[in-house]
């Protein structure tokens, strides 16, 4: 039995550090710290015994006070040290000695059991309808006896709620503003996408979202890492294509050769000359350009633009020449020209055409019945031959 005066705080703190003088020297953590508040709450307790007792041991061994399940704080610090001691329990004897400290018992380890998202997710919605939005552990006990089963499952449920609540950061939130452009990006394809449009799509995706990035505006510095990340790149158009083709390609391929293999068997069964057999079609020519270029996806081998309507932005006027099979040309051209009021030439000023072609005026590119009727009347009459195999009259005489 010793007294007061045998004991001497400061010479045990020397004592300590003379015993782990080789551990290696680093910044004080905040593990560190609750550490030596565990040792100097022990041995102010004894100081302020009397009489105390000391046994010789080969190392002092403290009992282990648990911490009020109310006081939060002081259960998530544990937590912490109890992740630590676990990790750094393995690289030095002397590790080992603090690490047995905090060592949970193996019953206690065996009883805890991970618990599933759906069940967190379930016992959240409970949680939150507790007095200032928690539960006590008793409480969850109570309610949830099969999920809820000791102080670890709820310290579980604990993190999952703090991680739940917690707001969304900078980085969350771009990312998501990131994928939501990306997918307007993904709806928008078969129309011309440049890097406004692009700009465009973030800034939208962003007012959507229920918590936007504040003063985001959609740079160039972003737009052009956006299409790095995403292998967006820019694409020469090649090929424009209308919105019917767009929903049904195949049926109309499949009547193209429909028609070709009808009008080879006619011309074999009835023995029909190469020169007797004209063709002619539109051919349309634009006066308006439009962008050549679009934004796609690196890799992609068909690049093709869905319009409203083709000719509103691909043709201004048309022509039709006639071609016989064995090659040769008609003398006379036909042309519409489109975008005239009324289909009418104007009054003061009648367009001068060469001798080989005859025009008609039209509102729009597209021939009419009387443009058609025209057509055979002023170029494909005087030009056609006795016996004659004209293609297509079906369009415009029904």
């Amino acid at each position: 039995m010793d007294t007061y005066d045998n004991f001497n705080p400061r010479n045990v703190a020397l004592l300590i550090l003379e015993h782990f003088h080789n551990a290696p020297t680093s910044q004080i953590s905040h593990v560190d710290r609750r550490y030596a508040e565990r040792i100097i709450q022990e041995m102010n307790k004894d100081i302020q015994m009397e009489v105390y007792e000391v046994e010789e041991e080969e190392g002092l061994v403290f009992a282990e006070t648990e911490a009020p399940e109310e006081d939060e704080q002081l259960e998530d610090e544990q937590d912490i040290i109890e992740k630590n001691m676990e990790s750094e329990s393995g690289n030095s004897s002397n590790e080992e000695i603090g690490h047995e400290l905090y060592k949970e018992s193996p019953e206690k380890k065996k009883s805890r059991n991970k618990i599933s998202e759906e069940d967190l997710k379930k016992a959240y919605d409970t949680y939150k309808t507790g007095p200032g939005g928690k539960h006590s552990f008793e409480r969850m006990n109570h309610l949830l006896p099969g999920i809820i089963r000791n102080p670890n499952d709820y310290q579980s449920l604990k993190r999952y709620v703090r991680r739940r609540d917690r707001q969304p950061t900078r980085l969350d939130k771009s990312k998501e503003m990131n994928r939501r452009t990306l997918e307007k990006f993904m709806i928008h394809q078969g129309k011309t996408i440049h890097d406004k449009d692009l700009r465009l799509f973030a800034i939208r995706a962003n007012s959507e979202m229920p918590h936007p990035l504040e003063n985001f505006n959609a740079s160039p510095s972003w737009c052009f890492y956006f299409k790095k990340k995403n292998h967006i790149v820019l694409r020469k158009v090649l090929k424009y294509i209308s919105k019917v083709k767009a929903k049904n390609p195949h049926a109309i391929q499949q009547k193209a050769n429909e028609f070709v293999s009808v009008v080879n068997d006619f011309i074999r069964r009835e023995n029909v000359q190469p020169q007797e057999v004209l063709n002619f079609d539109q051919s349309g020519f634009t006066k308006i350009l439009k962008s050549g270029y679009t934004l796609a996806m690196k890799g992609q081998r068909r690049i093709e633009i869905m319009v409203d309507s083709k000719s509103a932005v691909s043709h201004s006027y048309c022509i039709m020449p006639i071609i016989a099979a064995n090659g040769h040309l008609a003398p006379i051209l036909y042309m519409v020209i489109g975008a005239q009021p009324e289909g009418k030439w104007p009054k003061t000023k009648i367009p001068q055409m060469p001798a080989n072609v005859y025009a008609d005026p039209g509102k729009s590119y597209i021939m009419t019945k009387q443009h058609m009727t025209s057509f055979i009347k002023n170029v494909l009459a005087p030009c056609m031959p006795n016996r004659a195999l004209c293609l297509n009259f079906q369009k415009y005489f029904k």
